[in-house]
């Protein structure tokens, strides 16, 4: 499977879990991202990235983006070609709650403890859901440098 069928694949399993602007199950984002990580895609390499925190990255309006990525390194003709990322991205209301939660997570990055384990355990991770408002949820691929 290529990266845009992978793509497909993710969105409609968003989709079928029902994780919509009314979602306010952390545990359902995760396990459908986790089952995700298992589908076999064509690449040299990928890692897992988690990043969240306030940001305005589109307009000049911060908000809070809780992101899960799945990133490839793909080859052509046997030599590197690029490197592509696949993001659930949850888009939420920047509400006080919210305000000092920052992170990143490489999962190569990680010792001692698995991604999804380590993601799970973090509580503060779940204050989004419990306290700010949803406004978006976003499946997508992108190149990066």
């Amino acid at each position: 499977m290529n990266t845009v069928q992978a793509l497909s694949q993710l969105s409609t399993a968003v989709e079928s879990a029902g994780i919509t602007e009314e979602t306010k199950d952390f545990e359902k984002v995760i396990s459908v991202f986790e089952s995700f990580t298992k589908v076999d895609v064509e690449s040299m390499r990928e890692s897992l990235l988690f990043q969240c925190g306030v940001f305005a990255l589109i307009t000049d309006e911060e908000l809070f983006y809780l992101d899960l990525v799945r990133q490839f390194e793909i080859e052509e003709d046997g030599d590197y070609d690029r490197t592509e990322q696949i993001h659930l991205e949850l888009v939420f209301e920047p509400v006080e709650a919210v305000a000092g939660i920052e992170e990143t997570v490489w999962d190569f990055e990680m010792v001692g403890v698995k991604f999804f384990d380590y993601l799970r355990g973090r509580d503060t991770l779940r204050v989004p859901f419990e306290k700010a408002e949803l406004r978006e949820v976003n499946v997508y691929i992108e190149e990066v440098d």
